[in-house]
């Protein structure tokens, strides 16, 4: 019988405050379709109280098939994928002189001689080697295909950050496009700071309520937005794919300390900053998930505190 993934699945995302900030503030959401175009119409105050309108369009079609493309990770859903595969390499693989059935039930494989021969226990220890290597091979195509990471060391799967990022540069576009015309004449802090402020002031949510989400811990930059609501790890992933356009030869990292998510960004380190250095790029911190408006640079005590102590890891965003 070939071995079973057992994983641990890591979704979760913790609230940390920063202590001294304003609370972020979105006053109204009003959404309108129309001609296959939803219409996002925001009213919302940054962190110096200033009221901004923000509106953008989105392709209906588009933040649909967003809402449902993440989900979460099971073990059920790991086994229909390659169990199929296996099956099939091992009727079209069998050693020479032996027939080889997959039970898609028990995952036992039984052997039976085309011949008067007896089974070679040697062809079918070989035989097994070749399909954990398929197995093993099956698992990263499921993984590439639903936008997971696995860490094969902790054994632990989480959402590929950075990849799902990359994938939504695009369609965040007129999201970026909204945003900077609100700072049109500023410098790139004030339209960075700017874009983590809208973000913050979306409600915070762990996304983990199956009537309310998709019960999956993380949700796509177009589930942020049309369900108005997201946690530490999809707003990161919604900032870092807006920020992609606006910059897009600065690189990002999405950071990770333990039970949370924020993102690091190739920019100048001013007075103040908290940053860290990654094969020779500095990278400032930012703490997209609100409520609290905290600016580039600012990150909670809790978060800082882990950081200090080395407790994080990183995935960069790919170009």
């Amino acid at each position: 019988m070939l071995k079973t993934l057992q994983l641990m699945v890591f979704l979760g995302c913790a609230l940390m405050t920063v202590h001294n900030s304003a609370v972020a503030r979105q006053i109204s959401l009003d959404k309108d379709l129309k001609y296959g175009v939803i219409r996002y119409n925001y009213q919302w105050q940054n962190m110096q109280g200033q009221t901004f309108k923000t509106n953008f369009g989105l392709y209906a079609r588009d933040v649909q098939k967003g809402l449902t493309e993440f989900k979460r990770f099971s073990q059920a859903d790991l086994k229909k994928y390659t169990a199929p595969k296996i099956a099939k390499f091992v009727q079209y693989n069998a050693p020479y002189g032996m027939k080889a059935k997959y039970n898609l039930q028990t995952e036992q494989i039984s052997f039976q001689s085309t011949s008067s021969r007896k089974l070679e226990q040697r062809k079918i220890d070989k035989f097994m080697e070749r399909l954990e290597k398929e197995q093993q091979n099956a698992n990263v195509e499921y993984f590439k295909e639903r936008y997971y990471n696995y860490n094969p060391k902790e054994n632990t799967v989480r959402p590929a950050h950075g990849i799902i990022a990359k994938r939504y540069v695009n369609g965040m576009r007129p999201v970026a496009i909204a945003l900077s015309q609100d700072m049109n004449g500023r410098n790139s802090r004030e339209i960075t700071n700017h874009v983590l402020n809208f973000i913050q002031s979306i409600p915070y949510d762990t996304l983990e309520d199956i009537r309310t989400t998709n019960g999956a811990g993380f949700q796509t930059p177009y589930g942020v937005l049309h369900d108005n609501k997201g946690d530490c790890d999809s707003k990161s992933v919604m900032f870092a794919a807006i920020m992609r356009n606006l910059y897009p030869y600065a690189r990002i990292i999405v950071v990770y300390v333990p039970g949370h998510a924020l993102v690091g960004f190739d920019y100048p380190k001013g007075k103040g900053d908290y940053a860290i250095e990654v094969d020779g790029t500095t990278f400032v911190l930012a703490e997209p998930v609100g409520p609290q408006k905290t600016a580039l640079g600012k990150i909670s005590p809790k978060a800082l505190s882990l950081m200090n102590r080395g407790a994080y890891s990183f995935e960069e965003v790919p170009y």
